[in-house]
């Protein structure tokens, strides 16, 4: 990881502890996105305290998505209200820090969807400067969201160069 100025993090559930390490102790230089995908809130509140220390680390972004949100509201409700729902979510968070689900503040974007690797891929590509070096992109996480990741880049590497992808799975680092 120290190979790359420019780094996302994905990760799932308990697959953020590896990465706890790199994150919490970057180069002044990196920018670090970690992205970590939850299905429970339950991991969030675990993980609370941990979250709360990196928000004053440096060029760190955390972006949590949460995609059992839906159920987690008890009564049954149409899409239109769900997008009514979500909007107003993101609003409360982003003035308040405050998730509405489940009333626990937190210092970091919680985005109450699945996440998109290919879009936050190449959002991120499309805010780094130009000339930059290669993108580090690292993964901890089960084997479909680590194709979905793979794919994504791969995809995106037929127009951008810059990106490396290194995956970190089961103890063992490999590179394509």
């Amino acid at each position: 990881h120290r190979r790359y100025k420019y780094k996302i993090i994905f990760c799932s559930g308990i697959g953020i502890t590896p990465f706890l390490s790199v994150i919490g102790t970057p180069s002044l230089a990196d920018q670090v996105l970690l992205i970590w995908s939850v299905n429970s809130m339950a991991i969030v509140e675990e993980f609370h305290q941990v979250l709360i220390m990196l928000k004053d680390i440096p060029n760190l972004d955390i972006v949590i998505f949460y995609s059992n949100s839906a159920r987690s509201i008890n009564r049954e409700i149409t899409s239109d209200q769900w997008r009514q729902f979500y909007y107003a979510q993101q609003i409360i968070h982003y003035r308040l820090r405050l998730d509405i689900v489940h009333g626990f503040n937190i210092p970091w974007l919680l985005l109450l969807a699945r996440s998109n690797p290919k879009d936050i891929i190449s959002r991120y590509l499309e805010q780094m400067p130009h000339g930059a070096p290669a993108l580090g992109i690292f993964v901890c996480s089960g084997s479909a969201y680590t194709q979905s990741i793979r794919r994504a880049a791969n995809d995106l590497t037929r127009n951008y160069k810059k990106i490396k992808l290194d995956v970190w799975a089961e103890h063992l680092w490999w590179e394509w």
